[in-house]
C-alpha cells in the first residue's frame, strides 16, 4: 500500500513549502522608509502652505513635493506588477536623492539668523583647543594632516550611499529597507526642525573646511 503525497510539504507548522517561497520572495509593496520619506514630502508641502514663505517657494515645493510622491506611486505600483530588478535597485537608492532634496527644501524654510552669540560663545573653546597646541600639532606635517581632515569631513555625507553599497557587497540587501528606516527618520526629524529654528547654513560662520562650506553654501542657497 503506498503512501499518498501530499501537494505541500511543512516546513514549520502551519506553513508550507510554497508559503516559505512566497515569503523569500515578497511582492514589492510600500516599503517602511518609502512611507517615512512619503510623509516627510507632505510635512513639507504643509509647511510650505503654514509658514511664512515666499511665494515662489511655497510653490515650488508644494508642486515638487505632490509630483514625487505621485511618481514614487507609479514606481511602487510598476515594480509591484513587473518584478524588475532595475526598479527595484532604483528603489533602494532613490530615497538617499529625496533626503537631499528634503535638505535642500528645509533651507528654504529656515528662520534668519542674525546673531551668532552662541556660536561666538562655544568659539571660544575651539580656539583654547587650538591655539593651546593642537593646531600647530595637525600641521606640522605641512598641508597632508589638514588635507586628510578636511576629506574625512566631506566623507561623512557618502556614510548612507557607503553603507548601502557594502549591505550589497555582502549579500544583505534584504536588510536596506532596514537601513533606510532608521536612516530616513533619524535625518529627517532633525531636518523637520529647520524652519521653528534661528539656523543658517553649517561651517558658514566660522572658518572650518573650506570644501565642505561651499557645498553646503549651494545646497542651502537661497532659492531666487
Amino acid at each position: 500500500m503506498g503512501l499518498s503525497r501530499t501537494p505541500d510539504v511543512l516546513l514549520t507548522p502551519g506553513v508550507s513549502l510554497a508559503d516559505e517561497n512566497s515569503a523569500a520572495t515578497p511582492r514589492a509593496v510600500v516599503r517602511r522608509s518609502e512611507w517615512v520619506i512619503a510623509a516627510f514630502l507632505t510635512y513639507a508641502a504643509i509647511t510650505a502652505v503654514i509658514l511664512p514663505v515666499a511665494p515662489p517657494v511655497r510653490n515650488l515645493v508644494v508642486l515638487l513635493n505632490l509630483a514625487v510622491i505621485l511618481a514614487y506611486g507609479l514606481l511602487v505600483h510598476f515594480d509591484s506588477a513587473n518584478r524588475m530588478a532595475a526598479l527595484s535597485i532604483a528603489r533602494d537608492w532613490l530615497p538617499l536623492v529625496l533626503i537631499v532634496l528634503a535638505y535642500r527644501e528645509m533651507g528654504w524654510f529656515a528662520l534668519p539668523h542674525h546673531g551668532h552669540a552662541l556660536e561666538a560663545h562655544w568659539v571660544i573653546w575651539d580656539r583654547m583647543v587650538l591655539r593651546g597646541g593642537v593646531k600647530a600639532a595637525i600641521e606640522a606635517f605641512g598641508p597632508i594632516l589638514p588635507a586628510v581632515l578636511e576629506i574625512a569631513y566631506m566623507l561623512v555625507y557618502a556614510l548612507a550611499p557607503f553603507a548601502l553599497a557594502m549591505l550589497y557587497i555582502y549579500g544583505h540587501r534584504d536588510q536596506v529597507d532596514h537601513f533606510l528606516l532608521i536612516f530616513a527618520v533619524a535625518v529627517l526629524l532633525c531636518y523637520a526642525q529647520f524652519p521653528f529654528w534661528p539656523s543658517e547654513v553649517p561651517l558658514k560662520a566660522h572658518s572650518l573646511p573650506r570644501l565642505g562650506r561651499r557645498f553646503l553654501q549651494h545646497l542651502f542657497r537661497p532659492l531666487k
